[in-house]
């Protein structure tokens, strides 16, 4: 019986098998994606058939979709839709190219059966935490060195685990108080996956993650201080640059890895093309080139890999350049521009932008646990989109299969707590 006197009625049969399941996915997907080798696209896989499986087979009151909810759907869509029409278009569907855009679009059903499912949500904030951890407990036992004091996970290479691993601590960091003010032991624990995600990101050499982390830190301080004067905002600002020059200042490794890119710069402008910085450089040249000669339709799937032998021959790269190239263009907005053209870039600008843009209205909710969930949100994808400054983050089907499966949790915990509000639902939390 409820407030009002009047009988509640019994969940649907099937209802707290699949509250079940969502609360193991959510908790068990960061965690598994760091320790197990295919562990973010099977999850990714299976979750998605389940969740079919329940959108169909286990009845609930009908919701009408939002206009949010048909942001992340035409979001999560667009890459594999668009990616096929440009390949269409070429007269040929390169199919491994198909792949990794296909794990943006597993993460629709996801979304749409947590959005029914608020209870078991509550307990997204611990999932982080348990990823970040993980990250620096399967790299000290299994890591793999390559090379230059680079260390990176026994299946996943240094910049992408790095940054993963990164962006995890910080989202268990932002966790900490999720709803309400949480034990001593639990904040610590968080507080160590920041630590954990910070040492494995060291540990990886990636610069591209340490890039990210003063935006990420302005963007959380500029919304958590947005009501203080001026003068306060200005002293954060500060501590926040301080913070970020204390590693450089204290560690020689940080120090080398950040002066290497402005001796790589200089040796380019003097003709020695063959370093880390160097190699990037040729490539994102080249593939403007392409982009310039082929600005609507791009190159098609695969197209920029295949012209690698013709730029080295022409003197356009390096024969190190080409074989890299080979690999990735280590640019993500300009590997898709290239092969995909503007429309390729621009389903790829809605994959961060359409889940930018939802997270950015919900911080207007009522609710402090929604206003979180996106604040962690948008830390997030801005993570990601500077992490794709430097390398290409959905050529790999785990990195792809990580990005989606974690908006899916952000997005769904955000409309499913707005639902259960529009119903009149009280949604205690479930949480220690």
């Amino acid at each position: 019986m409820n407030a009002s006197g009047s009988v509640t009625p019994p969940p649907p049969h099937g209802e707290g098998i699949t509250d079940v399941l969502i609360y193991l996915y959510i908790i068990t997907f960061p965690a598994l994606s760091m320790l197990v080798r295919g562990g973010a696209s099977a999850l990714l896989i299976g979750g998605s058939v389940l969740a079919l499986f329940g959108l169909f087979f286990v009845p609930r009151p009908r919701q009408e979709l939002t206009r949010a909810d048909w942001t992340f759907l035409a979001s999560m869509a667009a890459p594999v839709v668009l990616v096929v029409a440009t390949e269409l278009s070429h007269g040929e569907i390169v199919w491994n190219t198909i792949d990794s855009p296909s794990r943006f679009l597993l993460a629709i059903p996801l979304y749409l059966l947590m959005r029914r499912h608020a209870r078991p949500m509550r307990s997204l904030h611990l999932a982080f935490m348990a990823g970040a951890i993980a990250s620096i407990l399967i790299m000290v036992p299994n890591h793999r060195e390559w090379g230059a004091d680079r260390f990176g996970s026994y299946f996943l290479n240094p910049i992408h685990y790095g940054d993963i691993a990164l962006i995890f601590g910080v989202l268990s960091a932002l966790s900490v108080c999720w709803g309400r003010r949480d034990h001593w032991l639990l904040a610590a624990v968080k507080i160590s996956g920041l630590i954990a995600g910070l040492l494995a990101s060291l540990l990886t050499g990636s610069r591209g993650g340490w890039v990210a982390l003063p935006l990420v830190a302005i963007l959380v301080l500029t919304y958590q201080y947005r009501t203080r004067t001026w003068r306060f905002k200005t002293l954060v600002a500060l501590g926040v640059a301080a913070a970020c020059m204390l590693p450089y200042a204290v560690s020689p490794f940080i120090r080398d890895r950040v002066d290497d890119v402005k001796t790589d710069i200089q040796h380019y402008r003097e003709g020695q093309r063959d370093t880390s910085v160097g190699v990037r450089l040729q490539l994102w040249e080249a593939g403007l080139s392409f982009v310039r000669d082929n600005p609507f339709t791009g190159l098609g799937g695969g197209g920029y890999k295949r012209n690698m032998p013709e730029l080295q021959a022409s003197g356009a790269l390096t024969p190190l350049a080409a074989q890299a190239g080979e690999g990735e263009m280590h640019n993500q907005m300009i590997a898709y521009a290239v092969d995909y053209g503007l429309i390729g870039w621009l389903a790829l600008m809605l994959v961060y932008c359409g889940p930018a843009a939802i997270f950015a209205c919900s911080l207007r909710s009522s609710d402090s646990t929604v206003q979180r969930a996106a604040l962690l949100g948008l830390a997030f994808v801005l993570a990601f989109w500077m992490f794709g400054l430097t390398v290409e983050t959905f050529n790999l089907k785990s990195t792809t299969s990580t990005y989606s499966s974690i908006l899916a949790m952000l997005c769904a915990y955000c409309a499913a707590s707005r639902h259960s509000a529009t119903d009149g639902q009280q949604i205690p939390d479930q949480t220690t």
